[in-house]
């Protein structure tokens, strides 16, 4: 099911290419997907793939998005499968 397009903003120093990110569902609770998280991470915690690095970050909630015509640049890897940003 598509929802309304979010749009991101871009760095101002790099040319802005046209991405609509749209929203296929609701937002997704770190906590509860950590209970079954391929790293045992526990509470807010997620692991962020960027150019093959991993960065450890926290938040309390994501969207699942679906990029269409849209380059992923990078991935919450932590959880139970990869979703793309």
């Amino acid at each position: 099911m598509l929802m309304n397009p979010v749009r991101f903003s871009h760095p101002p120093d790099r040319p802005f290419k046209r991405c609509i990110w749209f929203r296929i569902g609701s937002y997704e609770e770190t906590e509860l997907l950590n209970e079954i998280s391929r790293k045992a991470y526990k509470g807010k915690k997620l692991e962020f793939t960027y150019k093959g690095k991993t960065i450890d970050t926290e938040s309390a909630r994501f969207d699942i998005i679906q990029p269409e015509g849209a380059e992923v640049i990078g991935s919450l890897t932590s959880l139970d499968k990869d979703y793309p940003l």
